[in-house]
């Protein structure tokens, strides 16, 4: 097997685990603390799974940021009606591409992932923050 598609399919892995894991933590957390899991609580959950498993499993963060963003694309088409669910699935590819992006490039630049992990879950909870006020 190639090498390049073994990355690609842990990169995938990676991505879809996160997803799971993340969707099952955002609901019990979303039970437990109401409104504020989405800003807070979400953001934490999501960023350490999608780059914690990436570099587990030997994948590529950026990619394991974009599967996780396309899952949860496809979950809000299927869970809105009409142009908002396209709307909310596109927002949601972008930006979790966009925190992929800010976890990679917060990370070579300043100590590690662990810098890039923290600087992309501020960036998400702002953004989280500000879609919840123009709701």
């Amino acid at each position: 097997m190639n090498i390049q598609y073994a990355h690609l399919g842990i990169s995938i892995l990676a991505g879809l685990i996160a997803a799971i894991i993340s969707y099952y933590l955002n609901g019990k957390a979303l039970m437990f603390i109401g409104e504020n899991a989405v800003t807070y609580g979400a953001p934490v959950v999501e960023e350490i799974s999608k780059t914690g498993l990436a570099l587990l499993f030997g994948g590529n963060i950026l990619f394991s940021h974009v599967v996780f963003g396309t899952v949860e694309a496809l979950y809000d088409i299927i869970k809105n009606r009409g142009m908002l669910s396209y709307t909310a699935g596109v927002t949601s590819l972008i930006s979790h591409a966009v925190f992929g992006i800010i976890t990679v490039y917060a990370g070579s630049f300043f100590f590690g992932p662990i810098s890039g992990i923290a600087t992309a879950i501020a960036a998400h909870m702002l953004w989280n923050r500000i879609i919840i006020i123009l709701e």
